[in-house]
């Protein structure tokens, strides 16, 4: 028969299913829309656009193990209640992605979480991303026992950063990458890793003196799955 109504919301979605050029704008205070298991592979979100004025704290839940897309699309507020799930981020500006136990493939992410939100969570992930951009006062990614992957990551925190946030929080993680802290407000540390009762920084000190010579100050010493390097300006 057919699929009981959600509280609040829009439906439950099966596998199999294309949404394309759907846009929501009323307040909803509940998960939009909730992913379960069915015989198709995946599930794709294409111009999928959420106005500002919802309030859902999160958006999708991923309550399967099959595929989703989000493509060309601007929401935020994903969680995955069952883990394994693959999901692939493809032009997508929004924040608040929950992610556990799962593998994660992004292309020109624009995060911009603000106040009580946040931008990108791992716990026990894998995560790539080409191309990854933040405007907003919070972590850019946080990470729990998983693997962190971003090449292109370009962070223009004018305004302010929550005082200590480090762009990448990692815990008991391995990370790779390069990116951007555009002048103005700086992530103080760029990166932050806690192993065991260990915790190593990595600070981007600009003093002003020369703005085409930043400093790279290291508190503590980044051992293990971290490499950072300095580009060469000669």
């Amino acid at each position: 028969g057919p699929d009981p109504p959600l509280p609040v919301g829009l439906g439950v979605v099966h596998p199999g299913f294309r949404i394309v050029g759907v846009r929501i704008e009323q307040a909803l205070q509940r998960a939009v829309l909730r992913i379960e298991e069915g015989e198709a592979p995946d599930v794709t979100f294409e111009r999928f656009d959420v106005a500002n004025g919802s309030n859902a704290k999160w958006l999708v839940d991923h309550a399967s193990k099959r595929t989703v897309v989000f493509r060309d699309t601007t929401m935020g507020g994903y969680r995955n209640s069952v883990n394994a799930g693959k999901v692939v981020l493809d032009n997508v500006n929004g924040s608040g992605w929950d992610f556990r136990g799962q593998q994660v493939w992004a292309r020109q992410l624009d995060t911009h979480a603000t106040e009580e939100e946040f931008n990108v969570r791992l716990e026990e992930t894998k995560f790539w991303a080409f191309g990854l951009a933040a405007s907003g006062a919070k972590s850019v990614i946080t990470a729990v026992r998983s693997h962190a992957e971003v090449f292109g990551g370009f962070f223009a925190t004018s305004r302010s950063v929550d005082a200590g946030a480090a762009a990448f929080g990692l815990t008991e993680s391995a990370f790779a990458g390069n990116w951007v802290n555009a002048s103005g407000a700086l992530f103080r540390p760029q990166v932050r890793e806690r192993r065991g009762k260990a915790i190593h920084e990595f600070f981007l000190h600009v003093d002003g003196t020369d703005r085409n010579d930043p400093k790279l100050v290291l508190r503590g010493s980044l051992d293990g799955d971290i490499r950072l390097e300095q580009n060469d300006r000669r």
